[in-house]
């Protein structure tokens, strides 16, 4: 609902001084005259503070302000300055008749049942000197909420009223200096989750085993078009108190697939709780949907083994012969998956009864067993033992992938480059060398460089030997100055060595990343093998899509644990997963409903006050789409991430359309018009048949750069120039995309 003026915050250029912050408060000019009022707040710096407003005034508060735009700069004692820009804009009277998501807020406030009497809606107005007076019939509570998200322009204000029922007409009457307007409006009860119940396993002889695949789907509220959020947990109905969290845990729009796992048998509750926004006075609404986890007794077991590259023929492992990790089996009848360890070892549980196992790595030629699937059975007290000796068709092959950390303006960052050998033969004299921007500079690496310049280090590597993985990290330092903000960089690694490379192609890597202020660093990203667009898989170009994902702890404490899921779209195909790598050593798994799963037990990643480089950490692995994927589909993809025992932190979602590079298709852009195009101030919108409730401007990378309500013109001069895509969600919840062009 926020229509915020662009602002830019100075940096001190003082190592030893906090950077100047300047919060403005604003109240719009009135009907009644030139009245209106900016009032600062300044923190940081070394004061006493001087303060530079565009129309002479220099004092920290001004008044009699006319409708237009300000700039304020204020200098601290040491000569520090720290510039920001904001608007003073013109009230009239209050609006009649008052359609949802214009000035009246009606989603997420509905009454949680028919015959509830604890729904309401939300008030935005712009901020004026005096207030507004505020009548309801029947009578309501009302309470001013304080900003739903974190600014530097108190710019609106926001009231929440709460005590409707659902189906009673209510009037709401508001009345400022400059005349009054009246509104009626009706609420719906708030529409359940709906559980569509897919597979229920069994638990093997009482454990922990059991689990539930389904779906949730939420609808819209007939009269807003608004879908409610829910959280969701499985609690154990009879007992009480026994809590089991599904992936994902957050239910948002449209039909969600979950999963919960871990359940004993017996009776148990899905139980939805609301997600209210910040500052709601509005008790959340709960709704529970049973369900039962049987009990198959002892009927479970395990296929377990290791894989191997071999060597002598001989279909043992011998000592100089090592795990393959990262292989990705496949049990049939299911499917089950198993992903091999980093010494090539796996387990797979499954029920009693006759399966077949085989491997998904083309590459693999299986030596021993002889047979491929392999056909094994498992039934009470007795697991299957199954260990594969394999040789490879191709030779040599060494990989290199390149990641970054966040980097953010004045604060040092990572890249971090995986050099991997994807075969049992050795390599020799391997150089490996990273390109990056001379603007950094260079701090450190491990393990150290054999030589280092502006904008380039170098590794000298005797061997890599037969399926070895090395990391190798370097820190580099941002520049202080706040005009890098929003500028795009490159880095390339190159990897080359004296051993006849069978796949040269993967011997360099190269990205693109953009210089930050800050931004919540725990961050999904699809990267298509062409990079020709990053947000279009293009299917005549591509064939593949890398996905990173990136975490940090942000806590108050040592993160001890960290696990982060990610349900495979089907839209992928699990058969072709190849992992990258990762920052920190890792156990993966798949569990049923394509749920990829790392788990960094004992990662001991410091809170990011302590030691904000060592904070982070990665993972990264390779897909590919299902084949036949068709033109115009939509691949998202969302992880959540688990530090200890706290919530999840849900990451961006990484969506990608399929296209083609001729006459590359665009759905949902049908009925947005846009203008000016390019965009180098505000950006007109026109949803043709709709009304906008919400607008969304997100960089190419997923990021969002700007979220406004309901609103026909964005301001976008404080953005980078480059592509974007701005998403309008309108009344009904339907989501239009489009992208556009600031010069």
């Amino acid at each position: 609902m926020k229509q915020l003026a662009a602002l830019v915050i100075g940096l001190s250029t003082a190592t030893t001084v906090q950077a100047i912050t300047v919060q403005l408060q604003i109240y719009a000019a009135t009907c009644v005259g030139d009245n209106g009022v900016i009032v600062s707040t300044v923190s940081g710096g070394a004061p006493p503070y001087t303060y530079a407003w565009s129309m002479g005034a220099t004092t920290d508060i001004v008044y009699s302000l006319a409708p237009g735009t300000y700039s304020l700069t204020v200098t601290d004692n040491l000569g520090a300055q720290a510039t920001v820009n904001c608007e003073v804009a013109l009230v009239s009277q209050p609006p009649s008749n008052m359609t949802p998501f214009d000035y009246l807020g009606l989603g997420g406030l509905e009454p949680c049942w028919n015959g509830a009497c604890d729904g309401g809606f939300r008030v935005h107005l712009l901020r004026v000197m005096g207030g507004y007076s505020i009548s309801t019939t029947f009578s309501m509570s009302y309470i001013e909420l304080p900003e739903d998200e974190p600014s530097n322009l108190d710019y609106y204000i926001t009231y929440e009223f709460l005590g409707a029922c659902a189906g009673s007409p209510i009037t709401l009457t508001l009345s400022s200096g400059c005349g009054t307007g009246t509104s009626t409006v009706t609420l719906d009860a708030l529409p359940v989750p709906q559980v569509n119940t897919q597979l229920i396993t069994a638990s093997c002889n009482g454990a922990d085993d059991g689990a539930l695949f389904g779906q949730v789907l939420l609808a819209a509220s007939p009269s807003t078009g608004w879908t409610q959020s829910w959280t969701m947990v499985a609690v154990d109905a009879p007992v009480g108190g026994n809590e089991v969290d599904p992936t994902p845990a957050y239910f948002d729009a449209g039909t969600t697939p979950f999963q919960v796992l871990g359940l004993h048998p017996g009776i148990w509750d899905l139980l939805f709780t609301t997600t209210e926004s910040i500052g709601s006075a509005q008790l959340p609404c709960q709704y529970a949907s049973p369900f039962v986890i049987p009990d198959l007794g002892p009927d479970c077991a395990t296929v377990s083994g290791t894989v191997h590259f071999e060597t002598d023929m001989d279909c043992t492992q011998d000592a100089l012969e090592v795990g393959m990790p990262n292989q990705l089996l496949r049990v049939t009848p299911g499917p089950l998956y198993g992903i091999t360890a980093t010494d090539g070892s796996y387990e797979i549980a499954v029920p009693y009864g006759t399966y077949a196992l085989e491997q998904l790595n083309t590459d693999a030629v299986q030596l021993c067993p002889p047979i491929a699937p392999i056909a094994f059975s498992v039934g009470a007290g007795s697991n299957a033992a199954v260990d594969i000796a394999d040789s490879l068709t191709t030779p040599f092959d060494m990989g290199v992938y390149l990641l970054n950390s966040v980097s953010r303006v004045g604060l040092p960052f990572n890249y971090a480059i995986h050099l991997v050998n994807h075969t049992g033969h050795p390599g020799e004299n391997v150089t490996v060398t990273l390109d990056f921007d001379p603007l950094f500079s260079y701090i450190g690496s491990a393990p150290g460089v054999s030589s280092n310049g502006p904008g380039q280090v170098q590794w000298t590597l005797p061997v890599l030997g037969p399926f070895e993985g090395r990391w190798l990290n370097v820190q580099v330092q941002v520049p202080a100055n706040p005009a890098l903000l929003g500028t795009v960089h490159v880095a390339t690694a190159v990897a080359q060595g004296t051993t006849f490379d069978g796949n040269p192609a993967n011997n360099s890597h190269g990205i693109t990343h953009t210089i930050v202020a800050s931004y919540d660093p725990n961050d999904k990203q699809a990267i298509t093998s062409s990079g020709q667009n990053e947000a279009v898989y293009l299917l005549d170009v591509d064939e593949y899509i890398d996905y990173r994902i990136r975490f940090q702890n942000m806590g108050t404490d040592t993160a001890f644990n960290v696990t982060v899921t990610d349900t495979i779209s089907p839209l992928l195909d699990m058969a072709s997963l190849q992992i990258l790598g990762s920052s920190h050593p890792f156990t993966a798994s798949i569990a049923t409903g394509n749920v990829l799963s790392f788990t960094f037990a004992n990662i001991r990643l410091p809170d990011s006050n302590v030691n904000e480089p060592a904070s982070q950490g990665h993972i990264a692995f390779r897909i590919r789409p299902v084949p036949g994927i068709a033109i115009g589909s939509t691949i998202d993809n969302t992880a959540d991430i688990y530090f200890d025992f706290n919530d999840p932190v849900r990451t961006t979602t990484a969506s990608l359309e399929v296209g083609i590079t001729t006459n590359l298709h665009e759905p949902h852009t049908s009925g947005i018009r846009l203008s000016p195009v390019p965009a180098s101030g505000m950006l007109n919108i026109r949803a043709d048949g709709a009304v906008i409730s919400a607008v969304r401007i997100s960089a190419l990378d997923g990021r969002t750069v700007g979220s406004f309500g309901n609103t026909n013109v964005v301001d976008v001069s404080a953005f980078a120039p480059g592509v974007y895509i701005l998403t309008v969600r309108t009344r009904t919840g339907a989501e239009l995309k489009t992208r556009f062009v600031k010069d």
